[in-house]
């Protein structure tokens, strides 16, 4: 039996690979930056839970229903270098765990636990910031 949609091949036959705008992105995980570190100053729960849930549009549905990434393309400039998008994708999956385990930690009361993995998060966007220059993807 075959599918009711077939599957779309391009004419050359070569796989399409999913790509974002590098510049857009830098200045996303930069406004992420600035969003972890208000929630480090004032452990403020809709911080957070705006940080996971934008953390989450990105990670696993639509990079463009971000409120960050719609932020960070109204301060880009023009059009930026496209790179492949599944090492971006990975990086905000994992910040929508450490959000969503510091948003735990945080509703249960645990204040010294929830101090530490909001430090942890800290420093993560700090490598996904420095780690987004690389020419390597």
């Amino acid at each position: 039996m075959e599918p009711y949609f077939p599957p779309i091949t391009p004419p050359d036959n070569k796989p399409v690979i999913p790509t974002l705008d590098l510049t857009r992105y830098r200045i996303t995980a930069a406004l992420a930056f600035l969003m972890a570190l208000a929630f480090w100053y004032t452990f403020s729960p809709y911080i957070i839970i705006f940080l996971v849930a934008d953390y989450a549009m990105r990670g696993f549905g639509t990079p463009y229903y971000s409120t960050l990434n719609w932020l960070a393309s109204k301060v880009q400039g023009g059009p930026g270098k496209a790179v492949k998008a599944a090492p971006k994708v990975l990086k905000a999956r994992i910040g929508f765990v450490l959000g969503l385990a510091v948003f735990t930690l945080a509703s249960y009361g645990q204040a010294k636990l929830t101090e530490i993995l909001a430090g942890v998060m800290l420093v993560y966007t700090v490598f996904v910031i420095a780690f987004s220059f690389r020419k390597m993807e």
